[in-house]
């Protein structure tokens, strides 16, 4: 695809999202004249660009080598991901103190349906990921602390590219589904010690030693 006109911001955002859903791989080299011509800009442009994907720690610019797609951040997004645990946990035992209302069952009860939907597809980014998040905005917004994710939201493009290899490279939708099911149980119930089980289970999958050693093997490139 050619490109006949595109702005600076879009240009910045189509490059993200292609960082983000790993069309443009970790460890990757990215040319500014193949960029240049595929968007048909200026390698000054494209030069910009790349200094803001850089101080996105997206990219990485080595001197008279190139710049590459920048390699998991495994401390950045287990850090960023312990934020969003907290939060969430936070969540769930103000949730299970107030109850649940009618309203909020149906909703998850409903959003838990799409899911299991869509329990057999292979992609993430464009079709479960929505409904997965909807999953957990649901449970933040109900007791008031939708807004405090977005503190987040410089970095969440890191937890989104892991989100992506990881769904991807384990085939994990089907735990996913199974995962908010218990969860979801666990808030009926008002049990929150076995809810944090799960919860720690769902979300901290990056502190698995294993599970990234075998990535590792498998992706070097990716580390």
């Amino acid at each position: 695809m050619r490109y006949s006109s595109i702005s600076a911001e879009d240009l910045l955002q189509d490059l993200s999202r292609r960082i983000r859903v790993l069309d443009l791989k970790p460890g990757s080299m990215i040319s500014e004249n193949e960029m240049a011509e595929y968007y048909n800009v200026s390698r000054s442009t494209i030069r910009t660009i790349f200094s803001k994907l850089e101080q996105m720690k997206l990219v990485t610019r080595l001197p008279q080598i190139g710049t590459f797609i920048s390699p998991f951040n495994l401390e950045l997004i287990n850090q960023i991901m312990y934020i969003r645990y907290l939060i969430e946990l936070d969540a769930f035992e103000k949730l299970i103190d107030k109850g649940l209302s009618e309203e909020l069952i149906q909703k998850l009860e409903n959003n838990i349906k799409e899911q299991e939907k869509n329990i057999d597809i292979q992609e993430y980014e464009n079709t479960f990921r929505k409904i997965d998040d909807d999953f957990h905005k649901l449970i933040l917004n109900s007791v008031g602390l939708g807004t405090l994710i977005e503190v987040l939201s410089d970095h969440s493009i890191h937890l989104q590219r892991w989100r992506n290899f990881e769904v991807t490279a384990c085939s994990k939708i089907n735990l996913i589904v199974n995962q908010h099911k218990e969860i979801f149980q666990t808030l009926l119930d008002g049990d929150f010690p076995a809810c944090k089980k799960i919860v720690t289970t769902h979300l901290m999958s990056i502190q698995k030693t294993e599970f990234i050693e075998e990535m590792k093997l498998k992706y070097p490139e990716y580390f």
